[in-house]
């Protein structure tokens, strides 16, 4: 964010009102800036925008004012929000959206009222504005990079955990039957932290008619709780890394049983990684849990550096990905 002019006004009508409840709460002139991309927000509170947004001599990570999204497609939309800082985030004043593909170099974004009916511009008054400089990054898999952040991708194909471990609390069978047993994988480095979709195991009905294509029943499990079940994943995660920091950064690995919270975690050296020509594979990644109880899991760690010049990425490494069925983030 290059600089910002937030409004001094709220609009008129119901806007006016809600502004007012929200001031009642929160106190006044508390607001922050909300910048989504693919619906992934990010803030910036006013206070930091007040405190040198703006200075052509700072560095990009002066006052936290740059923020990174993974983008997939250029034709995902940027918005930008003015909301209040209380928890139900009232919208206050907002951009046109814009679409990322048009959103390059240093760009001014003019701000009206979030209240103005869709089409209607007699009501549409100046609510200030907010300028961005804005750069399309590309990553590269087996570099670090040249910016001052990198994207460590996270690929997870398949987990084995013991059934046990994925019991339901509850003997609430057709909860069970219709939403299954499943487990969820987060990972964390620093601050930043993602997790995979909820995987899921469906046992049959105790009075299903036994194939070998059916899932187990829950009784049947119940006599071999240490066994693991299959869990498929097959789902990517990006998360973003300092590159000053990443030879002591560590990626936390952790196991979310849906019925009993965490079941297995396990640490993965950032700098292991990097020994390994900025990949790691691992068919059988051990998460370690209580009482012996460990899980398994299949992963693919790459490091992706960041950077400005399209043509840097390598026509192999795009060939490899499509092959894949993925697209490189950018």
């Amino acid at each position: 964010v290059r600089s910002a002019k937030l409004p001094d006004h709220c609009g008129g009508g119901a806007l006016q009102t809600i502004y007012g409840i929200t001031q009642g709460w929160c106190g006044p002139q508390r607001r922050k800036l909300r910048i989504t991309v693919a619906d992934e927000p990010h803030y910036i509170e006013e206070s930091a925008i007040e405190c040198g947004v703006g200075d052509e001599s700072a560095s990009d990570d002066d006052n936290g004012q740059v923020r990174y999204f993974f983008v997939y497609d250029e034709k995902q939309q940027l918005d930008i929000e003015v909301v209040d800082n209380c928890v139900l985030e009232t919208v206050l004043a907002k951009t046109e959206p814009k679409r990322i593909k048009d959103s390059r170099g240093r760009i001014t974004f003019q701000l009206s009222s979030a209240n103005t009916a869709e089409g209607d511009d007699s009501k549409v008054r100046d609510f200030g504005e907010v300028q961005l400089d804005c750069a399309l990054l590309s990553a590269t898999p087996g570099s670090r990079g040249d910016e001052e952040w990198a994207t460590v991708r996270i690929k997870i194909d398949e987990m084995w955990v013991p059934a046990c471990l994925l019991f339901p609390s509850c003997e609430d069978l057709e909860a069970t039957y219709m939403f299954g047993l499943g487990a969820s994988l987060n990972a964390r480095i620093g601050k930043v932290q993602k997790s995979t979709p909820v995987a899921k195991y469906f046992v049959a009905r105790e009075d299903a008619e036994k194939t070998t294509a059916t899932s187990m029943k829950l009784s049947e499990l119940k006599h071999t709780p240490k066994e693991p079940l299959t869990l498929e994943v097959e789902f990517v995660l990006y998360l973003l890394v300092r590159n000053d920091v990443m030879n002591k950064d560590t990626i936390e690995l952790t196991l979310n049983s849906k019925a009993r919270g965490a079941i297995g975690v396990r640490q993965l050296h950032l700098a292991d990684v990097l020994r390994r020509d900025c990949r790691y594979v691992d068919k059988e990644l051990v998460l370690y849990g209580q009482d012996n109880l460990d899980s398994k899991v299949m992963v693919e760690v790459n490091i992706m550096g960041l950077h400005r010049d399209r043509r840097r990425r390598s026509k192999n490494t795009r060939s490899a990905l499509r092959h894949r069925g993925e697209s490189l983030p950018t």
